[in-house]
């Protein structure tokens, strides 16, 4: 084998390629690579982040919700008892209203069957010295 001014030519002509391709081509391509590594890096951790953060938001939402639904059923169970205890309290009203109705009607009931009692004992008293007079007043 011979080395000859070619040989070492197309060495030399190899390194110089290697080098201005390594400057022109490999670095910029190296670049950009490591850049979109480092982007496609930072997104990713961004977006994990991000998740985190939904997922406490969310957590954080089912909480209040759980505890608005308490406080609503709380409330609604308040407000029953309160209908509850006014509707039991106007009918324990109507019913001793009532009560007191009845016992006014029975007394003038009472006091009506008093007051004929005694017109009919009178009427009966009048027709009874009626008939004794027509019976002694006939005899006579």
């Amino acid at each position: 084998m011979e080395f000859n001014a070619t040989f070492i030519i197309a060495i030399f002509s190899f390194s110089v390629f290697i080098l201005v391709m390594n400057r022109i081509y490999y670095k910029p391509v190296l670049n950009i690579i490591n850049e979109r590594k480092n982007l496609i890096n930072g997104n990713y951790e961004h977006a994990k982040k991000s998740i985190e953060k939904a997922d406490l938001l969310l957590k954080e939402k089912e909480q209040r919700l759980s505890e608005t639904s308490q406080k609503a059923k709380s409330i609604v169970a308040k407000k029953v008892d309160e209908t509850t205890l006014r509707a039991a309290s106007a009918a324990s009203g109507a019913q001793k209203q009532s009560q007191a109705e009845i016992l006014r009607t029975k007394e003038n009931l009472a006091l009506e069957e008093q007051q004929i009692s005694s017109a009919l004992e009178d009427n009966i008293k009048d027709l009874a010295r009626s008939i004794t007079a027509k019976i002694l007043g006939g005899a006579s």
